[in-house]
């Protein structure tokens, strides 16, 4: 109260003072007008004011505490936050970190598993592709033994003989040599030509 009168109320105090003695002349003593009132600030005891300023040194200590709390409060709430944010964006890394490596391994297993399957299905028709070789050497050969059964006749023999002869050795042909020898072997001649060949 003493804060109210002294300090806080004390520059309305003249205006309300007249609105009170106004509204009490009209009721008891129409006809009075109140056209001015100046109050001047009461005169505290030393003790009083001692004690009231001790009380405002107490009230502004606590204030500051407040204060203080609460900016402490909310520095250790920014601080909080903060380190949640911090911790948040770490875990989103990391997470996308692990997605990166886990779709890159995903990524090299499936590139390995379509390699595999390339190269099971390159073996594969590498293998198809030697047994159809394969075969048609068989077939080839036994085409070619077959065509060699038909071949190698009496006469065809004969006639490879007569060849090899004629390339390795000296024929001397005429009408007074019917026969040649080679190697104990005696082969008529077909015709005989009158002129001596080498």
């Amino acid at each position: 109260m003493l804060e109210e009168v002294y300090i806080s109320k004390f520059d309305t105090l003249d205006e309300n003072l007249i609105q009170a003695i106004q509204n009490s002349c009209n009721q008891w003593a129409p006809g009075i007008e109140i056209i001015s009132i100046r109050v001047t600030k009461p005169r505290i005891p030393k003790h009083i004011v001692n004690s009231y300023e001790q009380m405002e040194k107490e009230k502004t200590m606590q204030k500051i505490a407040l204060e203080t709390q609460k900016v402490t409060e909310v520095t250790a709430e920014t601080r909080r936050i903060e380190a949640n944010i911090n911790a948040q964006m770490e875990a989103d890394v990391s997470n996308i970190k692990v997605a990166k490596e886990l779709n890159q391994t995903k990524s090299q297993i499936e590139k390995e598993n379509i390699l595999s399957n390339w190269s099971c299905e390159v073996d594969k028709m590498l293998i198809e592709k030697e047994q159809a070789m394969a075969k048609a050497n068989t077939l080839s050969v036994m085409t070619e033994a077959e065509a060699n059964e038909l071949k190698f006749t009496e006469e065809f023999l004969i006639l490879e003989k007569i060849k090899a002869f004629s390339k390795n050795t000296k024929l001397y042909l005429g009408p007074s040599i019917p026969k040649y020898i080679s190697e104990g072997q005696a082969v008529p001649l077909v015709g005989s030509p009158s002129n001596k060949t080498e």
